[in-house]
């Protein structure tokens, strides 16, 4: 698989379960998902997986940039604000969700899902921006989203994402 492709189906990846992390949240509130746990459980698999597909598309677009891969998932969102790429402030909510990452995936303090609903319902507009920006940026490098080079992403990232220029 070229690295575009790679790119493309992580961004289909990301937003496939958003989507399905929204369709939990619309159909039961949170009493309901708290008192049932398959859903609970689908709701937290999902969400973890569009983490995990948010941090390889970072992970690929700080390759792309070049230097030393990062060695945490918050340090990834921190290099791409260093590169200009993206805002500190969005850098900083993605850094957070990376933390939660840690504490959903090795349910630290016994899990909270009451933290998770709140982040689900509160948060997900970030990933959403990211996943947004990136795909914007990727979309422009070529016709209909098929670059010719993966390298060309990174110039996109650079020349779209930076500081908030696609919204």
């Amino acid at each position: 698989m070229s690295n575009t492709q790679r790119l493309l189906t992580r961004i289909g990846a990301l937003r496939d379960n958003l989507r399905r992390v929204q369709e939990i949240l619309q159909q039961a509130d949170n009493a309901t998902l708290l008192g049932d746990p398959v859903r609970l459980a689908a709701l937290k698999w999902h969400l973890l997986l569009a983490l995990e597909d948010a941090f390889a598309l970072c992970n690929q677009a700080v390759a792309l940039l070049g230097g030393d891969a990062p060695t945490a998932y918050a340090e990834c969102f921190e290099r791409l604000a260093a590169h200009g790429i993206l805002d500190a402030d969005l850098s900083s909510r993605l850094q957070a969700m990376a933390r939660f990452r840690n504490l959903l995936l090795h349910r630290y303090w016994g899990g909270d899902d009451r933290r998770v609903l709140q982040i689900a319902r509160n948060d997900l507009g970030d990933l959403e921006q990211f996943v947004g920006r990136a795909e914007r940026a990727f979309q422009s490098s070529g016709v209909n989203g098929v670059a010719p080079a993966s390298s060309i992403w990174a110039v996109a990232l650079a020349g779209s994402l930076i500081a908030g220029s696609i919204t």
